[in-house]
């Protein structure tokens, strides 16, 4: 595919947004709890998420950084979230959608490298 020819969009309303609300008890550090928050009150952010990688693995790239997906969304769609930090996007939460994404959406997995959490690196782990 050529540099000029436009990559077609995916459709968001076909992706299916995993609910996290119910597994919140398990996630112990406040990171997580903030994430699991904020992904249940902005179901979007994970569907343009989703979107925005296949729409770059249809245009040929094998690899692709979450906070380079970030930028776009904050750039091209001057998202709109419910948080309660008052960001937009908290950068924070850029490897914990690394994670959900990768564990849903399977064939966006290989995208993605994905480094240990501070509390994987030191033993702690979500359970």
């Amino acid at each position: 595919m050529s540099a000029q020819e436009a990559v077609p969009l995916v459709e968001l309303a076909d992706v299916e947004v995993p609910d996290l609300g119910v597994q919140l008890s398990f996630f112990v550090d406040p990171i997580d709890q903030a994430f699991v928050r904020f992904h249940h009150a902005n179901p979007h952010v994970y569907r343009r998420l989703v979107g925005l990688a296949r729409q770059w693995q249809q245009a040929g790239h094998d690899r692709v950084s979450m906070k380079m997906l970030f930028e776009v969304l904050r750039f091209d769609h001057g998202l709109r979230t419910a948080s309660l930090d008052g960001l937009k996007l908290n950068n924070n939460y850029t490897s914990r959608y690394v994670r959900v994404i990768a564990a849903n959406e399977r064939d966006l997995a290989p995208l993605f490298e994905r480094r240990a959490l501070a509390d994987e690196r030191t033993g702690g782990g979500h359970g």
